[in-house]
């Protein structure tokens, strides 16, 4: 079912802190972030080793990205959205501040941030599902 970004997607969103990115059954898990303003909802992803080749193709390929976010109740958000690497350190020090507040942590190392890969997701499209009994989260 196609939805718009509606309360219960967002409250998927605003628990945990893993997302995985894209298309089953090659997807890879990431720590994220979450922003919903002006109607757009934005993720940020710090990427791990693994998961910045795949991030990369998409940029590089101009495709979109593809995300599914799982929910304890037998719901998940699946989507797709564009996706862009932050170059500019303050861009990333605000995308980095909304993953740590999904972590619920608050430290930023300043020297580090030159090292850390931090993507942005404008997501274009989500799908609110429910998984069947033969479905399950592996």
């Amino acid at each position: 079912m196609e939805t718009r970004h509606n309360n219960e997607i967002l409250e998927i969103f605003k628990k945990g802190t893993e997302l995985n990115i894209g298309i089953l059954p090659n997807t890879k898990t990431v720590k994220y972030g979450h922003n919903y303003i002006n109607d757009e909802l934005i993720l940020y992803i710090k990427s791990s080793d693994e998961a910045a080749d795949l991030l990369q193709k998409c940029i590089d390929s101009k495709k979109a990205v593809h995300f599914n976010k799982w929910a304890n109740n037998g719901k998940f958000v699946t989507g797709y959205g564009n996706i862009t690497i932050l170059e500019i350190n303050e861009e990333k020090v605000d995308g980095l501040n909304y993953i740590l507040k999904q972590e619920a942590e608050q430290n930023i190392n300043q020297d580090e941030i030159k090292d850390i890969s931090i993507y942005k997701i404008i997501v274009e499209k989500t799908y609110l599902m429910k998984t069947s009994a033969a479905v399950t989260k592996s």
